[in-house]
């Protein structure tokens, strides 16, 4: 039924939240270059993983590859070249690709007349403040002239969220919480603890002064 439908959804919801968070603890004390071989090696297999995830057809877990979460912004999963038709259909104009480790399909981008700007970030790892500012600068500026961007990392979950919170606080004037609750409102498989991580609340810090 419903509740078992929606306790399977938490359960994997749950699952990847507690393999994030060992990720990204392990990554603290992990050299650079290690972590970026160990993203390499994962990225096929966790890129399958979203997969099937969304080819889940029993309502039980399937995800959408994309969800629009504000007016002009668009927050998804890693796209391939058979998804930019859907993304030119949807008004999309722009990409923001925050992907260290997949250059996105550029030449499909080119031919569609969509723009790509890339802030890339290792996979498992959260992005710096540096990235942060530098994606919501972007979104803003794509926004502000009535673009729709795409915002996107491999499954739409941590990276490309951060950027959208970061958004969402600065451009909105949302809490870290309140971003949290919209994120999730609209894309309930974006981390759930994103609003506590030190990279976002040293960025809404920020845009208080």
């Amino acid at each position: 039924g419903g509740g078992g439908s929606k306790r399977k959804v938490g359960a994997v919801n749950a699952f990847e939240d507690v393999i994030n968070a060992g990720m990204e603890q392990f990554v603290k004390y992990c050299p650079r270059i290690i972590m970026r071989v160990l993203a390499a090696v994962l990225f096929w297999p966790t890129l399958w993983w979203n997969q099937l995830l969304k080819r889940e057809k029993k309502g039980a877990v399937r995800r959408n590859w994309y969800d629009k979460v504000d007016e002009g912004i668009i927050l998804g999963a890693l796209p391939f070249k058979s998804t930019v038709p859907s993304l030119k259909a949807d008004g999309v104009t722009h990409v923001l690709n925050m992907v260290a480790e997949w250059g996105g399909p550029e030449s499909a981008y080119k031919e569609a007349g969509i723009t790509q700007r890339r802030v890339p970030v290792i996979d498992f790892t959260p992005p710096g403040l540096s990235d942060i500012v530098a994606g919501v600068d972007f979104v803003k500026q794509v926004v502000d002239s009535g673009g729709t961007v795409y915002v996107h990392c491999k499954a739409g979950r941590g990276r490309s969220a951060s950027v959208v919170m970061g958004y969402l606080i600065r451009e909105k004037g949302m809490t870290p919480w309140e971003a949290q609750q919209l994120l999730n409102s609209k894309r309930p498989h974006v981390l759930q603890v994103l609003h506590e991580r030190e990279v976002i609340t040293e960025f809404a810090a920020t845009c208080r002064k």
